[in-house]
């Protein structure tokens, strides 16, 4: 039991690491949706962390998300971390909730409610945490005023006129449309490496690994 324990603690550190530095690079690849401002892009690192959250659960997840914005902070070093802090905080509201329910329902329904509920969470978390904290944060940091930000993205959508009609109008459409393109090619490849991981992961290491047998997509 020692063994197969110490065994699933290495392999879950390896898969966990290496999908943290494939995350890392998958930011390499964001890019701006018209008719949403530059400054939202539309990245999908956080599909890592649900293939890692879809196997050993919410933590692991979190794990990669926190591995990658790690290594992103000391790569590009602007804004004094508020892009990453803000990346980490949005992408940990899918993650966990995705994770939780997913745990426990694992058939395709299951992926559904537990997708849905990330992105709703994820969405409501992003709004929260930009209007009260990540915008004005990075604002003063940068030495802008907020308005900035609007006027840009007015040029896009006629119907944000002031920091508030950000929020609704581009910050919670932006990231709902990003939950359910990570959703779609989370499930995608969680259905795909299902089997791959099983064959991988210790047969007895843990209630977890039963029920992937038991109930898997």
């Amino acid at each position: 039991m020692n063994k197969s324990k110490s065994t699933m603690a290495v392999v879950t550190l390896t898969v966990v690491s290496l999908l943290g530095a494939v995350a890392f690079l998958l930011t390499f690849l964001g890019f701006p949706i018209p008719p949403f401002p530059g400054f939202l892009k539309l990245e999908m690192s956080s599909i890592a962390a649900i293939v890692a959250s879809a196997v050993f659960g919410p933590v692991a997840g979190v794990a990669v998300e926190l591995i990658k914005n790690t290594i992103d902070f000391f790569a590009k070093p602007v804004g004094a971390g508020v892009g990453q802090l803000a990346n980490f905080v949005v992408s940990a509201a899918y993650i966990i909730p995705f994770g939780l329910i997913f745990r426990k329902y694992r058939k395709n329904a299951g992926f559904i409610c537990a997708a849905v509920t990330g992105a709703v969470c994820m969405t409501v978390v992003a709004c929260l945490a930009n209007y009260f904290v990540l915008v004005p944060l990075y604002a003063k940091i940068m030495g802008v005023d907020i308005q900035a930000f609007v006027d840009m993205t007015q040029k896009g959508i006629e119907s944000v006129k002031d920091f508030k009609t950000l929020i609704v109008f581009a910050f919670a459409p932006f990231n709902i449309i990003k939950a359910i393109l990570m959703s779609i090619v989370g499930f995608i490849l969680v259905k795909a490496l299902d089997k791959p991981m099983k064959r991988m992961l210790p047969s007895n290491a843990g209630s977890n690994k039963i029920e992937r047998k038991e109930n898997s997509l």
